[in-house]
């Protein structure tokens, strides 16, 4: 625990120090994946019903965890496996297990974003919403310079092959997604195929 929250501080003091110095060790913790999971999503769902009623375009009584779940945990999954799967083509140093855990420690300004947003638009009026926007804005920023050094120092890359390979995660990643559409409307089809002709051969009967 105090090594995740030693990282967690060098993250947002010197975060090319932090990550160079993880990847010295070869650190990575699945605990700490798995912690950050469950309250990456405790928060989600906290931030969808307890904005402020004056930003909170969401209705509370029609809470789906399916959909938040696709809009964080299965995202970052989906990026660290295709991140890992694009590496490996293109000869970089990252472990899964190091992938996972950088990457998750990039989503810990984004969590704090959501905290920060939820207690200010609680605070704020519609008049200052600007402010919202501001501080989103500047976590994103921060989100992005940190997400770039986890992906350059976890696999050893310079400029340009970093972020060729962040590209090129996020188009394997619209392709695994629009396959899985095409994959799920196929079987679908199918389903209701097959319980088509058995209804009929039960009516026939």
């Amino acid at each position: 625990m105090k090594r995740i929250m030693k990282n967690i501080g060098g993250l947002f003091v010197h975060p090319i120090e932090t990550f160079d110095e993880m990847k010295f060790v070869r650190y990575q913790s699945w605990p700490f994946v798995l912690g950050l999971m469950v309250v990456w999503f405790a928060v989600a769902v906290l931030e969808r019903q307890y904005v402020g009623f004056r930003f909170n375009y969401n209705d509370p009584d029609k809470l789906n965890i399916f959909i938040i779940l696709s809009r964080t945990i299965l995202p970052y999954i989906l990026f660290c496996v295709c991140n890992w799967a694009v590496s490996t083509l293109m000869d970089g140093e990252g472990k899964f297990g190091e992938i996972f855990t950088y990457i998750g420690y990039v989503i810990v300004p984004h969590i704090l974003m959501m905290v920060v947003n939820m207690a200010l638009s609680n605070i704020l009026t519609a008049e200052e919403g600007f402010i919202l926007t501001w501080v989103s804005q500047a976590f994103t920023i921060f989100f992005v310079c940190i997400g770039y050094q986890a992906v350059r120092v976890v696999h050893q890359y310079g400029f340009s092959k970093t972020v060729w390979t962040i590209l090129l995660t996020i188009f394997v990643m619209l392709v695994v997604v629009i396959l899985g559409f095409l994959l799920y409307s196929l079987f679908s089809q199918v389903f209701v195929f097959i319980g088509t002709v058995y209804k009929e051969i039960r009516f026939r009967i």
